[in-house]
């Protein structure tokens, strides 16, 4: 997956809990990225999955996952968008969520 070829370590992968879910959750140095995945026909579906639901779910599981996992407090934190359209790489959006 190329988030590994960018020097991210994947600590999660399906993170779920009764406030919401995270499809993955990775580390690159001090930062922790909190990634939603979307797999659609075109990156313009892709997009128009992502809706404001969808955010506030991410961030609702991402405080969950942040009061698990204290030795992370002191990471900065990002919330990233990975899009996965056939025939092409996936693409990733830094920030985008």
């Amino acid at each position: 997956f190329s988030l590994r070829l960018k020097g991210y370590r994947i600590l999660s992968r399906r993170f779920r809990t009764r406030v919401g879910e995270i499809d993955i959750i990775a580390r690159r140095g001090h930062l922790i990225a909190f990634i939603e995945v979307k797999q659609r026909p075109t990156r313009d579906l892709c997009e128009a999955a992502i809706t404001g639901e969808t955010r506030a779910r991410v961030r609702r599981a991402a405080d969950a996952w942040l009061a698990r996992n204290e030795t992370y407090h002191t990471c900065a934190i990002r919330f990233d968008l990975v899009f996965v359209v056939p025939g092409q790489w996936p693409i990733h959006l830094p920030g985008a969520l």
